[in-house]
């Protein structure tokens, strides 16, 4: 991990997983799936001076997530993992976000069409549909493992904090952080507001599998 600003004396930080029987982390950031379910990895300065949380899911293993593409420790990082296809993104030292399609081996830098902050990264149970919350601006969506990105802009510029897509492959359900719900049952092209629903400062959300 890059520790940023660099005027920061102590550049020494530590790795952890709430679950190692899930995901694995070396004192290097290597990351490594044991088994399916999900785990929260952390890293954290030696003077606690900040740290990074990020939960992944793992829905199929053995798969192995390295380090690169890094990010420093200040980000806003987003990572979402289906079987081989890995989406990754970060906004510091400049927004980027990549994609790999063999289980982490290599990263490929995709077209990141806004360069505003990525907040929430998400791929379809069958891989086949990638989305991407963005504070501040739309929803994104890629049918090609995120090596390429479309602005969906009905979904309206709001302050987007978190994603989710169903098991069908195609909807897509988005909450931003002060107001309401919305979903998409077209894969993003056309959005609706959850009814019945208030509108509340949501942290996050989730469609249940089967």
């Amino acid at each position: 991990a890059n520790v940023s600003p660099a005027y920061v004396t102590n550049q020494k930080v530590s790795w952890s997983s709430t679950n190692p029987g899930v995901l694995s982390v070396s004192d290097t950031g290597y990351i490594e799936a044991k088994s399916e379910g999900t785990a929260r990895i952390q890293v954290i300065t030696e003077n606690n001076f900040d740290n990074q949380t990020d939960i992944i899911t793992v829905d199929s293993f053995p798969f192995a997530l390295s380090p690169e593409p890094s990010f420093s420790l200040t980000d806003r990082i987003a990572i979402s993992a289906t079987g081989d296809h890995l989406i990754r993104g970060g906004v510091q030292p400049a927004p980027a976000l990549y994609y790999s399609t063999d289980k982490a081996k290599s990263w490929t830098k995709s077209n990141l069409p806004d360069s505003n902050m990525i907040q929430r990264l998400v791929l379809s149970p069958d891989g086949s549909l990638a989305a991407g919350a963005v504070v501040g601006g739309y929803i994104y969506t890629s049918s090609n493992h995120g090596a390429d990105w479309t602005k969906k802009t009905a979904s309206g510029a709001r302050n987007w904090v978190d994603i989710s897509i169903a098991d069908d492959n195609q909807t897509i359900v988005a909450c931003p952080d002060n107001g309401f719900m919305f979903f998409s049952k077209d894969k993003g092209e056309t959005w609706t507001r959850v009814p019945n629903l208030q509108s509340l400062a949501w942290r996050a959300i989730a469609t249940a599998r089967n």
